[in-house]
C-alpha cells in the first residue's frame, strides 16, 4: 500500500467526491463509499503520480478502464479510512490473480456499473471471513428473459414479486456478491449451483441456497436507486 499525499487527496478525491456511510448487516458494521463519474471531463493527468506499482497494473487498460480502476482505489481508500477512524488513506495494490489487497483482519469488495462505483469494507471476526458487493444497472427486459430461462432457472413472470426486469436483475447481482464473497477467501462457485429461493422486499433480502458441498442458505441485502437505474447487493459470509 502507498499512502495518499494531501496534494492527489485533493486533486483526485475531490474529482470524484466520495461519499461514505455506515450501515448495519445483522449485528455487523460495515463502512461503504461510493461515487459517480464522467469519462468525458476527467483529467488523463491524473495518473501521473500514482505510486509505480499502481501505474504499471493499468498502464494497457483503456482510459474509461482506469477512470473506473482509480475510483475503485478511492472508494476503498475512503471506505477504509471511515471503517478505522485513523485519518488516513492509502491507495491499495492487487495481488497476483488482481484481487485487492486489504489490511490484515479487513475484507472488503468493490464493484462498478454505469459510471458509478462502491467499495465496502468490514472487520473481521468470528462471524464474518468474507464480504461481497455488486452494482448491476437494470437490464433489459429482453436481457432479464434470457436470463430467466437459462443462467438463473427462476420462476416464471407470474410469480414474480417485482417486474421481470427488477427481478432477474436482483438475482443475477446477489449471485455476483455472493460469488465475490467466497473468491475472496479462495472458494470459486459454481452459478449453476447458486439459486435463488425467496425474496422479501420489506426486508430487503435475497434468499439463496449453495448446493453442494457448501450446502448452505446466504441472505443477500439490496437497494435499488431509481435515480441511477441500479441494484446493489451486500453479502457476508
Amino acid at each position: 500500500m502507498y499512502k495518499i499525499n494531501q496534494e492527489q487527496y485533493k486533486r483526485i478525491f475531490g474529482y470524484f467526491k466520495p461519499i461514505t456511510k455506515n450501515f448495519i448487516i445483522g449485528s455487523q458494521n460495515v463502512s461503504q463509499s461510493f461515487c459517480h463519474f464522467s469519462v468525458d471531463n476527467f483529467d488523463i493527468n491524473n495518473f501521473d503520480d500514482l505510486p509505480l506499482k499502481l501505474k504499471k497494473d493499468i498502464q494497457y487498460f483503456p482510459v474509461r478502464r482506469k477512470i473506473e480502476f482509480l475510483a475503485g482505489r478511492v472508494c476503498s481508500a475512503t471506505a477504509l479510512e471511515n471503517l478505522l477512524r485513523d485519518g488516513e488513506y492509502y491507495w491499495r495494490l492487487k495481488s497476483s490473480n488482481g484481487a485487492v489487497l486489504w489490511p490484515k483482519n479487513i475484507a472488503g469488495s468493490i464493484s462498478h456499473s454505469n459510471n458509478f462505483v462502491t467499495a465496502v469494507t468490514i472487520k473481521l471476526s468470528n462471524e464474518v471471513q468474507s464480504i461481497g458487493v455488486d452494482i448491476e444497472k437494470i437490464m433489459s427486459t429482453q436481457k432479464a428473459i434470457d436470463l430467466s430461462q437459462t443462467i438463473l432457472k427462476c420462476s416464471t413472470p407470474s410469480d414474480m414479486i417485482m417486474d421481470i426486469t427488477h427481478y432477474i436483475t436482483l438475482v443475477f447481482s446477489a449471485q455476483e456478491s455472493l460469488y465475490k464473497a467466497f473468491s475472496s477467501i479462495g472458494i470459486t462457485l459454481s452459478y449453476e449451483d447458486i439459486f435463488c429461493i425467496g425474496i422479501n422486499k420489506e426486508k430487503k433480502t435475497c434468499t439463496l441456497h449453495v448446493g453442494n458441498p457448501i450446502n448452505k442458505v446466504f441472505e443477500v441485502h439490496f437497494y435499488f436507486s431509481k435515480y441511477y437505474n441500479l441494484v446493489m447487493t451486500y453479502v457476508l459470509i
